[in-house]
């Protein structure tokens, strides 16, 4: 971040003016994107004023930006030096040490940063960047603190902390006892320790009621034990007489916290017989004389509450709920609704004639995938700076004239196209995806988002050739291997492409992939079905097999916590797999140059160019093949790779 303000420490006078003009213009320069020559300026300050904190804040944001990490370290460095309690440049340099793998010192920066500015959003980002890693087997207050903090704040993804907060959550004595009784499978010791009271403090606890509303919890023994205490729900209201059971008077936080939980999971849990008997003795209908019944919030952990009979008149009323539960009705009901409204204005650009492709397109509208509920915020920039940071080896990529035209194949649930359309300044988007209901979650979160820049539309890749319009860039992550023939997918896309046009793809792994494929194959000899009740009975055979068997392994995927994100993990109608001479292959059939990855793990790059000197430049395939052959999880979130046309 650029800092303005500040002045000299040189009194009054002729050169103490000197230098507040010579650092007003530095500002401007840097803010016009004039790199080379803010950095001269600000170089001129510090020859004039060696000892102004400001400018060495600044030089190093414009090293940073210019490709200079390590000389814009020592920068910000100097900066603390000269003024130690410098919020700004705490953040800037734990952010700059983060990026050059530096995890340790940068996270110590990030946490003094929130210290000394503890509401500052630009930090806290910072921070939850630091703490994603993060697992603790002892905390501070201040780390608490700063853990509850991120998950209040808006601009930052919840489900990247969700693990960490997590290992936060076990160091508490409360909750290791709810661990334990549920691993025990004891259902009436644990509704006795909920009537007495005793895990209060963790149903109270802020943190787990963030985590429950904010994220999916990709956790087996936290699955096992809210399994397990939705049950408890379930049985006290049933046996209530005309008194809410007292958990639902104590603690509504926790239980539309619970409640939520399960809708997010797109209801993974698994359901006994008896529970569905249950069930049917409960009222699953919202008479207009009624707020939110304990009936129809236990019911809300189970089915939806757009699936009820009456919804309509719930959703006319949530101004009489209280706070915890028309929270939840705006997640189960209100948001449903407005897709379920938005889904017929939708408009089509392309035929889906493929059966392949309306075999995905069915997958999809039954299981829109994924149902995320945050993404990170980031200052926009352009294209030729986002590029040059990643590939410092390539020329810089020419500006186009106009707006950057940025078309994304596949987009889902819209997590990607709104990630794209606040990535890049001056991006005009479209969003296209087979699926209407999987289009209609994300144009309601790029409205929620206040995005204005970003059209959806639905289309098959298969038929984009037909389409009008050519594109500065394209993204197609994680869609491509989900074509009858991917091949020829990819080269409509190619054909979309303007002249210097840039393209990111996606693709899976296949040596990254062998627990994924030790699981589908395990699932496939069990025969479960690809629906509801099929995808529960295997998620839970998944969970009771030997923790070291092979299949076991799929429960450390987050995909596999929710019931759309297990159906596209292990239940998928169509998917491909590739080795990296399969992906040179077919860049070579479509002449396209490999420009290099786009690593999510600055570690990766770091044990690439140490084992690789040779490749400076970390764009020979052969060489990566050989280290993925040494480190087969290196691919994990698959293959993500720029590329342009020869």
């Amino acid at each position: 971040m650029v800092q303005s303000g500040g002045k000299p420490r040189t009194g009054p006078g002729p050169a103490s003016q000197a230098i507040r003009r010579a650092m007003e213009a530095a500002v401007a320069e840097h803010r016009k994107g004039c790199l080379e020559s803010a950095i001269a300026s600000y170089r001129k300050v510090l020859r004039l004023h060696p000892s102004f904190p400001q400018a060495h804040n600044n030089l190093a944001v414009a090293l940073r930006a210019a490709g200079q990490p390590q000389e814009a370290a020592a920068s910000y460095r100097r900066a603390l030096e000269l003024k130690p309690d410098y919020p700004a440049a705490h953040a800037n340099l734990a952010s700059t040490l983060l990026s050059l793998g530096n995890h340790q010192e940068g996270l110590r920066h990030a946490f003094e940063a929130f210290r000394l500015e503890p509401g500052q959003s630009g930090h806290l980002q910072i921070l939850a960047g630091a703490l994603r890693a993060m697992r603790f087997s002892k905390a501070s207050p201040l780390v608490s603190r700063a853990v509850e903090s991120c998950f209040q704040a808006n601009g930052i993804e919840h489900q990247l902390l969700t693990p960490m907060a997590l290992s936060l959550l076990r160091l508490k004595p409360v909750t290791d006892m709810a661990l334990r009784l549920s691993a025990a499978g004891d259902a009436q010791k644990l509704v006795a320790e909920i009537q007495e009271g005793a895990l209060q403090p963790l149903m109270d606890d802020p943190l787990f009621q963030a985590i429950l509303t904010k994220s999916l919890v990709p956790d087996a023994a936290f699955e096992n034990l809210l399994t397990l205490i939705r049950r408890c729900c379930l049985l006290l209201v049933v046996k209530a007489k005309a008194a809410p059971p007292a958990l639902f008077r104590e603690s509504p936080g926790f239980v539309a916290a619970l409640a939520a939980q399960c809708f997010i999971t797109d209801y993974a849990y698994a359901e006994t017989q008896d529970e569905t008997e249950l069930l049917r003795r409960l009222s699953d209908h919202a008479a207009p004389d009624e707020e939110l019944s304990c009936d129809l919030i236990v019911r809300s952990m189970y089915r939806p509450l757009h699936d009820l009979p009456g919804c309509q008149s719930l959703a006319d009323r949530t101004e009489r709920v209280p706070e915890p539960f028309r929270r939840l009705i705006q997640l189960q009901l209100l948001e449903p609704l407005t897709e379920r409204d938005t889904e017929p204005s939708l408009p089509s650009l392309t035929r889906i004639d493929d059966p392949v492709s309306n075999a995905v397109r069915q997958q999809y509208e039954a299981n829109p995938y994924p149902r995320w509920l945050s993404t990170g915020s980031k200052a926009a920039k352009p294209l030729a700076d986002v590029v040059s940071s990643l590939f410092p080896h390539l020329a810089r990529t020419p500006k186009p004239k106009g707006p950057l035209r940025v078309l994304v194949a596949g987009c889902g649930t819209g997590k990607h196209a709104i990630d794209v359309a606040t990535r890049y300044a001056a991006a005009e988007v479209l969003a296209v995806d087979v699926s209407r209901h999987s289009l209609a979650y994300a144009r309601r979160k790029a409205c929620e988002a206040g995005l204005t820049n970003l059209d959806f539309a639905q289309a098959d890749i298969l038929e984009l050739a037909a389409l009008d319009r050519r594109f500065d860039l394209i993204e197609s992550v994680g869609v491509l291997h989900h074509l009858g023939d991917p091949q020829r997918g990819w080269r409509q896309l190619v054909d979309l492409l303007a002249p210097a046009g840039l393209m990111k793809v996606g693709l899976y792994s296949r040596r990254a992939r062998h627990v994924i494929a030790a699981a589908r194959a395990w699932v496939r000899q069990g025969g479960f079905s690809a629906d509801a009740m099929g995808i529960r009975g295997a998620r839970r055979a998944i969970l009771d097999l030997d923790p070291a068997a092979p299949a076991r392994q799929v429960a450390g995927e987050l995909d596999f916590y929710g019931l759309s994100g297990c159906r596209d993990l292990l239940f998928n109608v169509q998917e491909r797999e590739y080795t990296l001479p399969e992906v040179a292959e077919a860049l070579a059939d479509l002449e396209l140059e490999f420009l290099g990855f786009e690593l999510v793990d600055p570690d990766v790059r770091k044990a690439y160019a140490a084992r690789f000197p040779e490749d400076p430049t970390l764009t020979d395939l052969r060489l990566w093949d050989a280290f993925e052959a040494e480190e087969p999880d290196t691919f994990h979130n698959m293959y993500q790779f720029w590329c342009r046309r020869i």
